[in-house]
């Protein structure tokens, strides 16, 4: 679609009645963005994939001033390359925003990018998505120290290079008691930080880890079974 067929389907009257809306892998970039932005007929829009478009964390920057961006309720920006100077202006949206859902995977996120998403007003996030960033130990404290975290009930981490402490430290945290999904496949973890996880007494309701990836002892292995069962993915 590209960036002039973006800005031809934001002029369209069509989208007034839509409600998902799934952009993604059109190659954009900020001009079709731009015109997306503006658009005056997305007064439905409430679902929004913006993901693979070579989108900048300056492009992504300015689409929190859109008129309907506090009624979405699922936002993608999977595969951009937003990077450290992400979130920038979005620590100025005057009002929480109503996202639910947040995918930020293959982002180049790191530690000053979660410092400021931490900021933001995610008073309803329920499921955020950090597949394939660079959060390692200092990002991954931002990310925990966020008031909002305590809200999540599924928090995908595959592919990070978190680490044993990173879990130990998650595990003395008492905010995390309605987290129900936790995913950190193949994140340099040897086996401390799931174990103490596993016998955690703050997430009640933590019922599936996916753990694939790491290099575990086999008695990981039997006290993670122990506490979630034979399951080791999530659908």
């Amino acid at each position: 679609m590209g960036a002039e067929g973006t800005q031809l389907l934001a002029e369209s009257k069509v989208l007034s009645h839509v409600q998902t809306l799934n952009l993604q892998k059109n190659q954009m970039k900020a001009e079709g963005l731009a015109a997306l932005r503006q658009s005056p007929h997305l007064g439905q829009l409430i679902d929004l994939d913006l993901g693979h478009n070579g989108l900048t964390a300056s492009d992504v920057d300015e689409l929190i001033a859109a008129p309907w961006i506090s009624q979405l309720r699922r936002l993608s920006l999977s595969g951009n390359p937003l990077g450290e100077r992400a979130f920038r202006d979005w620590l100025e949206t005057p009002e929480a925003l109503a996202l639910q859902e947040l995918n930020l995977a293959e982002a180049g996120l790191a530690e000053n990018a979660m410092l400021r998403l931490a900021s933001v007003p995610l008073n309803h996030l329920l499921t955020l998505d950090l597949t394939q960033n660079k959060i390692g130990p200092a990002a991954f404290q931002q990310l925990i120290s966020a008031p909002w975290v305590g809200r999540l009930k599924t928090l995908h981490l595959n592919n990070n290079p978190i680490t044993d402490a990173c879990l130990i430290q998650m595990a003395q945290c008492p905010q995390f008691k309605h987290l129900e999904h936790l995913l950190v496949g193949n994140c340099q973890l040897t086996g401390p930080g799931l174990v103490a996880l596993a016998q955690s007494p703050h997430f009640p309701k933590l019922r599936v880890v996916n753990y694939w990836g790491n290099r575990l002892e086999n008695n990981v292995w039997q006290v993670m079974q122990r506490r979630f069962g034979y399951q080791n993915t999530l659908d």
